[in-house]
Protein backbone atom coordinates (compact mmCIF):
# COMPACT_ATOMS: atom_id res chain seq x y z
CA UNK A 1 0.00 0.00 0.00
CA UNK A 2 1.13 3.80 -0.79
CA UNK A 3 1.39 6.31 2.22
CA UNK A 4 0.77 10.01 1.27
CA UNK A 5 1.19 12.20 4.48
CA UNK A 6 -1.07 9.76 6.59
CA UNK A 7 -3.09 8.80 4.31
CA UNK A 8 -2.83 4.84 3.12
CA UNK A 9 -3.77 3.47 -0.23
CA UNK A 10 -3.69 0.20 -1.78
CA UNK A 11 -4.94 -3.13 -2.51
CA UNK A 12 -5.50 -5.32 1.16
CA UNK A 13 -4.87 -8.82 0.91
CA UNK A 14 -5.77 -10.64 3.52
CA UNK A 15 -7.01 -14.25 4.20
CA UNK A 16 -9.40 -14.50 6.94
CA UNK A 17 -10.29 -17.67 8.80
CA UNK A 18 -12.62 -18.95 11.68
CA UNK A 19 -10.86 -20.48 14.91
CA UNK A 20 -12.54 -22.25 17.77
CA UNK A 21 -10.04 -20.98 20.00
CA UNK A 22 -6.53 -19.39 19.95
CA UNK A 23 -3.61 -21.44 21.86
CA UNK A 24 -2.63 -23.37 19.82
CA UNK A 25 -2.38 -20.69 16.65
CA UNK A 26 -0.37 -18.61 19.19
CA UNK A 27 1.80 -21.72 19.76
CA UNK A 28 2.63 -22.21 16.15
CA UNK A 29 2.79 -18.64 15.83
CA UNK A 30 5.80 -18.69 18.66
CA UNK A 31 7.63 -21.90 16.71
CA UNK A 32 7.93 -20.02 13.83
CA UNK A 33 9.48 -16.80 14.87
CA UNK A 34 6.55 -14.60 14.93
CA UNK A 35 6.29 -11.23 17.28
CA UNK A 36 3.75 -10.06 18.91
CA UNK A 37 3.78 -6.33 18.70
CA UNK A 38 0.19 -5.27 20.98
CA UNK A 39 -3.40 -5.74 21.44
CA UNK A 40 -5.91 -3.41 21.34
CA UNK A 41 -9.88 -3.08 22.13
CA UNK A 42 -11.22 -1.17 19.24
CA UNK A 43 -14.79 0.53 18.62
CA UNK A 44 -16.02 0.13 14.75
CA UNK A 45 -18.29 2.52 13.38
CA UNK A 46 -20.06 1.84 10.08
CA UNK A 47 -21.77 4.93 8.68
CA UNK A 48 -24.00 4.80 4.89
CA UNK A 49 -26.60 6.95 3.63
CA UNK A 50 -30.05 6.55 4.85
CA UNK A 51 -30.53 4.57 1.74
CA UNK A 52 -27.70 2.40 2.42
CA UNK A 53 -25.77 3.31 -1.12
CA UNK A 54 -22.24 2.06 0.65
CA UNK A 55 -24.08 -1.81 1.48
CA UNK A 56 -26.03 -1.71 -1.58
CA UNK A 57 -23.08 -1.12 -3.83
CA UNK A 58 -20.86 -3.31 -1.31
CA UNK A 59 -18.36 -0.86 0.02
CA UNK A 60 -17.89 0.38 3.22
CA UNK A 61 -16.73 3.47 5.64
CA UNK A 62 -16.08 3.47 8.78
CA UNK A 63 -14.48 5.46 12.03
CA UNK A 64 -12.23 3.34 14.00
CA UNK A 65 -10.90 3.87 17.60
CA UNK A 66 -8.27 1.73 18.71
CA UNK A 67 -7.16 1.73 22.78
CA UNK A 68 -4.00 -0.78 23.57
CA UNK A 69 -4.94 -3.08 25.95
CA UNK A 70 -2.75 -0.91 29.09
CA UNK A 71 -4.73 2.02 28.17
CA UNK A 72 -1.80 4.25 26.98
CA UNK A 73 -2.30 5.03 23.88
CA UNK A 74 -5.06 5.78 21.39
CA UNK A 75 -5.61 6.40 17.49
CA UNK A 76 -8.86 6.85 15.40
CA UNK A 77 -8.95 6.07 11.70
CA UNK A 78 -11.35 6.42 8.76
CA UNK A 79 -11.43 4.36 6.19
CA UNK A 80 -13.32 3.56 3.11
CA UNK A 81 -12.95 -0.11 1.65
CA UNK A 82 -14.19 -0.76 -2.05
CA UNK A 83 -16.08 -3.58 -3.30
CA UNK A 84 -15.20 -7.49 -2.73
CA UNK A 85 -12.55 -8.46 -5.77
CA UNK A 86 -12.52 -11.42 -7.41
CA UNK A 87 -10.46 -14.69 -6.16
CA UNK A 88 -9.84 -17.08 -3.53
CA UNK A 89 -8.86 -15.00 -0.69
CA UNK A 90 -10.16 -11.25 0.30
CA UNK A 91 -9.02 -8.09 -1.99
CA UNK A 92 -10.62 -4.94 -2.01
CA UNK A 93 -9.53 -1.41 -2.18
CA UNK A 94 -8.46 0.38 0.73
CA UNK A 95 -8.47 4.18 1.61
CA UNK A 96 -7.36 4.60 5.00
CA UNK A 97 -6.42 8.15 7.07
CA UNK A 98 -5.26 9.13 10.51
CA UNK A 99 -7.56 11.83 12.21
CA UNK A 100 -7.50 13.59 15.79
CA UNK A 101 -10.69 13.14 16.98
CA UNK A 102 -13.44 10.66 15.86
CA UNK A 103 -16.69 12.66 17.32
CA UNK A 104 -15.25 15.58 15.02
CA UNK A 105 -15.26 13.39 12.07
CA UNK A 106 -18.67 11.60 12.67
CA UNK A 107 -19.77 14.92 12.41
CA UNK A 108 -18.35 15.89 9.17
CA UNK A 109 -19.58 12.39 7.64
CA UNK A 110 -23.08 13.39 8.48
CA UNK A 111 -22.39 17.06 6.73
CA UNK A 112 -21.43 14.83 3.80
CA UNK A 113 -24.47 12.50 3.87
CA UNK A 114 -23.49 9.56 5.70
CA UNK A 115 -24.79 8.73 9.38
CA UNK A 116 -23.54 6.01 11.80
CA UNK A 117 -25.31 2.65 10.88
CA UNK A 118 -24.07 0.37 13.78
CA UNK A 119 -20.83 0.15 15.93
CA UNK A 120 -18.97 -2.59 17.90
CA UNK A 121 -15.90 -3.46 20.26
CA UNK A 122 -13.58 -6.02 19.08
CA UNK A 123 -10.15 -7.19 21.04
CA UNK A 124 -7.19 -8.01 18.31
CA UNK A 125 -3.96 -8.65 18.71
CA UNK A 126 -1.07 -8.08 16.58
CA UNK A 127 1.63 -10.64 15.23
CA UNK A 128 4.22 -10.05 12.74
CA UNK A 129 4.97 -12.86 10.77
CA UNK A 130 7.59 -14.17 7.82
CA UNK A 131 6.68 -10.43 6.32
CA UNK A 132 2.88 -10.67 6.89
CA UNK A 133 0.63 -9.39 9.37
CA UNK A 134 -1.31 -11.66 11.71
CA UNK A 135 -4.37 -10.65 13.69
CA UNK A 136 -6.07 -12.29 15.98
CA UNK A 137 -9.34 -10.90 16.68
CA UNK A 138 -12.03 -11.87 19.13
CA UNK A 139 -15.80 -10.44 18.49
CA UNK A 140 -18.76 -10.16 20.21
CA UNK A 141 -21.64 -13.46 18.80
CA UNK A 142 -19.14 -14.40 16.31
CA UNK A 143 -15.99 -15.40 18.68
CA UNK A 144 -12.71 -15.67 17.47
CA UNK A 145 -10.89 -15.22 13.99
CA UNK A 146 -7.39 -14.99 12.41
CA UNK A 147 -6.53 -12.78 9.39
CA UNK A 148 -3.13 -12.94 7.74
CA UNK A 149 -2.12 -9.58 5.97
CA UNK A 150 0.90 -9.04 2.84
CA UNK A 151 1.81 -7.52 0.10
CA UNK A 152 0.98 -10.64 -2.19
CA UNK A 153 -1.18 -13.46 -2.03
CA UNK A 154 1.43 -15.48 -2.46
CA UNK A 155 3.23 -14.11 0.88
CA UNK A 156 -0.75 -15.05 2.78
CA UNK A 157 -0.83 -18.28 1.26
CA UNK A 158 2.72 -19.17 2.59
CA UNK A 159 2.35 -18.01 5.87
CA UNK A 160 -1.09 -19.54 6.02
CA UNK A 161 0.77 -23.03 4.98
CA UNK A 162 3.46 -22.49 7.57
CA UNK A 163 0.87 -22.01 10.44
CA UNK A 164 -1.09 -25.37 9.10
CA UNK A 165 -4.29 -23.43 8.26
CA UNK A 166 -4.46 -24.44 4.85
CA UNK A 167 -6.67 -26.75 5.91
CA UNK A 168 -9.29 -24.38 7.22
CA UNK A 169 -12.23 -22.48 5.17
CA UNK A 170 -11.40 -19.00 3.87
CA UNK A 171 -13.90 -16.47 4.49
CA UNK A 172 -14.44 -13.31 2.18
CA UNK A 173 -16.87 -11.79 4.00
CA UNK A 174 -16.33 -9.20 6.56
CA UNK A 175 -17.00 -9.03 9.84
CA UNK A 176 -19.66 -6.10 9.38
CA UNK A 177 -21.45 -8.38 7.13
CA UNK A 178 -21.25 -11.34 9.70
CA UNK A 179 -22.51 -9.18 12.49
CA UNK A 180 -25.48 -8.30 10.49
CA UNK A 181 -26.48 -10.88 9.79
CA UNK A 182 -26.20 -12.44 13.03
CA UNK A 183 -28.18 -9.89 14.66
CA UNK A 184 -30.85 -10.09 11.79
CA UNK A 185 -31.37 -14.10 12.83
CA UNK A 186 -31.99 -13.08 16.77
CA UNK A 187 -33.84 -9.81 16.16
CA UNK A 188 -30.97 -8.24 17.66
CA UNK A 189 -31.51 -4.17 17.28
CA UNK A 190 -29.48 -3.00 19.48
CA UNK A 191 -26.84 0.38 17.90
CA UNK A 192 -23.63 -0.89 19.74
CA UNK A 193 -22.25 -4.18 20.11
CA UNK A 194 -20.39 -4.15 23.32
CA UNK A 195 -17.28 -7.00 23.12
CA UNK A 196 -19.02 -8.57 26.47
CA UNK A 197 -22.45 -9.32 24.94
CA UNK A 198 -23.52 -12.49 25.62
CA UNK A 199 -22.84 -15.46 22.72
CA UNK A 200 -26.62 -16.21 22.39
CA UNK A 201 -29.99 -14.16 22.54
CA UNK A 202 -33.63 -14.80 22.92
CA UNK A 203 -34.87 -13.62 19.39
CA UNK A 204 -37.33 -10.73 20.29
CA UNK A 205 -40.65 -10.96 19.49
CA UNK A 206 -41.77 -7.67 19.42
Amino acid sequence: MGRYEGVVVGVEIEAKMKLTEVGDLVARLLKVGATSSRAVIEVNTYFDTPGGTLRSTDCGLRVRVERDTQGTHSQTTVTYKGPLGPGELKTRQEIELAVVDAQAMAQMLAALGFGPVRSFEKRREYWECLGCSVQLDTLPYLGHFVEIEGSTEEAVFEVRRKLGLDGVALIRTGYIVMLESYLAQHGITDTHIPLDAPPTRVIRSD
